[in-house]
């Protein structure tokens, strides 16, 4: 980074994502126990018969028992545990150690670190893209041209909200995905709509694309996530999309309807085009 860097951390969720949450631990907690569980029934079987253990000698007991444990270890990531506000300290101490460093040539020495710890409400993912909203809202922000924004995360979300950014703020968006051991897969997000104009009718407009773009993301929002069921009756992200394309290209050839925008969602405020 040579601008700011933005350190974001999952904090309390929403209740329908909440309600996901609970779910999913409880079962990675019943999944564990019920390994261990029957790893134990099987050496007691054996050990009952009489005979030597053959499946598990104890330097491989001792090595499933804390492959299993490990499943929950993940579960100390969730917010108001010790755990986060250790590793809250940890950041804030990384970032101010950084940010004292006497060689001016340092990169950080440049930077502003923003840091939004597990207290503040909402995805870590959510939280970002917030900020920068917000933040280009902000009177006296300037950008300059060619500036660009890199989004780094595990989340494969990333790519839709990071397509809700206006390209008014910068075309060189970003996402980083981690894909294998040091190694990230790049997206960049002006190449994923050149490649969606592709599927749009020729001689579109640029802010039409936008338009289609913004659009994109509210059908994929549409075949269910983390917060919402797929919708009823879609037969599937394909089906709706090719339906919208359709319905696209029969609006524009409407001469009536010339005056009157086709498109679902407004790009730059993200409210609904109701119409």
């Amino acid at each position: 980074p040579t601008k700011t860097l933005v350190l974001a951390m999952d904090g309390p969720p929403s209740a329908s994502k909440l309600a996901t949450q609970r779910k999913r631990r409880l079962q990675t907690i019943i999944r564990t126990e019920r390994k261990i569980q029957k790893m134990d029934q099987l050496l007691n079987k054996q050990l009952n018969s009489g005979r030597k253990p053959k499946l598990f000698s104890k330097r491989k007991q001792a090595r499933k028992r804390r492959r299993y444990k490990s499943e929950t270890r993940t579960l100390c990531i969730t917010p108001g545990t010790d755990f986060m506000k250790l590793t809250e300290q940890a950041i804030l101490y990384w970032a101010w150690q950084r940010m004292q460093h006497n060689n001016p040539n340092h990169f950080l020495s440049r930077v502003k670190v923003f840091i939004s710890p597990s207290t503040v409400a909402g995805e870590g993912e959510v939280k970002i893209l917030e900020w920068i909203l917000r933040q280009q809202s902000l009177p006296g922000t300037k950008r300059r041209q060619g500036e660009s924004i890199a989004i780094l995360g595990g989340d494969s979300d990333l790519v839709l909200e990071g397509l809700v950014i206006p390209p008014s703020y910068t075309h060189n968006v970003f996402v980083l995905l981690p894909d294998g051991s040091k190694k990230y897969l790049s997206v960049s997000l002006w190449e994923t709509t050149r490649a969606l104009s592709q599927f749009l009718p020729r001689d579109l407009p640029l802010e039409a694309v936008l338009r289609a773009r913004t659009d994109l993301v509210l059908l994929l929002i549409l075949n269910g996530n983390d917060y919402f069921p797929k919708l009823r009756g879609s037969s599937g992200f394909n089906k709706v999309f090719h339906t919208y394309l359709r319905t696209l290209r029969d609006w524009l050839s409407d001469q009536d309807r010339e005056h009157h925008t086709p498109f679902l969602v407004e790009p730059d405020s993200l409210t609904y085009n109701l119409p």
